[in-house]
């Protein structure tokens, strides 16, 4: 949230990426790639958006990949990756794909310039 004033925090964040939570270190892949950092953080990211057995941490990867928007953009093999994947088992509630998947859905098109981005307030 705080961009390039987080830049006193670069370092630390640096060895958050090797955080034992996944949580702290997609979080602080966000801020890293945010920074102009992406080289570090992407790889982060792309890992655990294709860890199949944490679909919230995923999700979360997910997430980041989708709001990064063009700093995701060396992200997008991985992501159309994770696309062609089926569903873990008991991760399909009914007939939707699992979450990360639509998040997906919207982000990848978005990024290969084929839809408009979304606008967010």
């Amino acid at each position: 949230m705080l961009r390039e004033r987080a830049a006193p925090a670069q370092a630390a964040l640096r060895r958050r990426l090797d955080d034992p939570s996944g949580a702290v270190q997609v979080a602080a892949a966000e801020a890293l790639a945010r920074m102009g950092q992406a080289d570090a953080a992407l790889p982060v990211l792309e890992r655990w958006l294709e860890k199949t057995d944490d679909p919230p941490l995923a999700l979360q990867a997910a997430n980041v990949l989708d709001r990064l928007g063009p700093i995701a953009l060396p992200s997008l093999p991985a992501m159309k990756r994770v696309l062609q994947r089926p569903a873990p088992a008991g991760d399909n509630v009914g007939r939707e794909p699992p979450v990360p998947h639509r998040v997906l859905r919207r982000a990848v098109p978005e990024l290969e310039g084929r839809v408009p981005p979304l606008v967010y307030p």
